[in-house]
């Protein structure tokens, strides 16, 4: 099977989100993805960090992760810095090991000097400064994290650093294939980008997650305190005359009700109009019209009759 994957689609970065979509498709699993939530109490404390102001974060409980399943996890990572993130000036993605972290979280500037801890891949332990000059994700980032002598840090309460953001996490809280629950933080200079890039990510671990478990993070920030992530469905009124005008086509309610589950979205009939629900690591739903675009890929643009236009018209010098 050959497939392109273009920038609008997220969601699709890593075998989970291809598996997810197919799911639909092949009419396996139609529908919005289920998933249990829970609030647990878990707490984050975020000051003013004035370079990179807002942070989402949440836990995806009982992973079963093998090598490869760690390997799509830093693909998809990678490529939501290079895209939506501009290469991580925009945003930056953390993945850790939420069994080792002593809750609450503080998200924070902190002086380099100050700073102490073993980043990915070292068998030492060095400050700010040495991570920023001396680490190859230093030198590519660090230009981004400095801020008037400080650097943008999580740190757990008993004082343990887990990042530098947006460079290098720590050896000490990373996953493996023996982590069970994972925190995923995402950091940006933007709110409704932070919370749309989380959705992504929670949405695509819990393909891997045997019960279907999102733990809650509760952020209480300068910016307002909010339960973190936010998974609420976007919701779109669509008619069948709307979708049979742009296609072209004389699809029945019916129809297109199951065309729109195998796109993974759920649908309620209100008679005249039909109120689609669309999961929000489908951030590039912005109109009707984008779903009219999933009903004929689940229809098959190869199922279109062709036609020519009804006015052709020829070409002719202007004047």
């Amino acid at each position: 099977m050959t497939f392109e994957v273009t920038h609008d689609r997220p969601d699709l970065f890593s075998v989970e989100g291809i598996a997810r979509a197919l799911k639909g498709l092949f009419k396996v699993e139609v529908g919005l993805p289920k998933f249990n939530i829970v609030n647990n109490g878990f707490r984050l404390i975020a000051e003013d960090v004035p370079n990179r102001p807002y942070i989402m974060m949440s836990i995806v409980r009982d992973l079963r992760l093998s090598d490869e399943a760690i390997r799509q996890m830093i693909q998809l990572q990678e490529k939501l810095h290079a895209t939506y993130g501009r290469d991580r000036r925009k945003m930056a993605i953390g993945f850790y090991d939420a069994d080792k972290i002593k809750q609450p979280l503080t998200y924070r500037l902190e002086r380099l000097d100050a700073i102490k801890y073993r980043p990915l891949d070292s068998d030492r332990e060095m400050s700010g400064s040495e991570v920023i000059e001396g680490t190859e994700k230093g030198r590519l980032y660090g230009k981004y994290a400095v801020y008037d002598g400080k650097a943008p840090v999580l740190i757990d309460s008993e004082g343990r650093i887990l990042v530098i953001i947006p460079v290098l996490g720590s050896e000490d809280f990373k996953v493996t294939e023996r982590t069970r629950n994972v925190l995923i933080d995402v950091t940006a200079t933007d709110l409704k980008l932070a919370k749309s890039v989380l959705a992504v990510l929670v949405y695509n671990l819990l393909e891997r997650s045997s019960s279907r478990t999102v733990e809650v993070v509760n952020v209480n920030a300068p910016w307002g305190n909010t339960a973190s992530p936010v998974l609420d469905p976007l919701e779109f009124k669509l008619s069948v005359n709307f979708v049979n005008d742009y296609l072209g086509l004389n699809l029945n309610k019916g129809d297109i009700i199951n065309y729109l589950s195998m796109s993974r979205h759920d649908v309620v009939d209100y008679g005249e109009e039909l109120l689609v629900k669309v999961a929000p690591y489908r951030f590039n739903v912005l109109h009707p019209v984008d779903l009219v675009e999933d009903i004929a890929v689940a229809y098959g643009y190869e199922n279109i009759p062709r036609e020519l236009p009804p006015q052709p018209v020829k070409g002719a010098r202007n004047g």
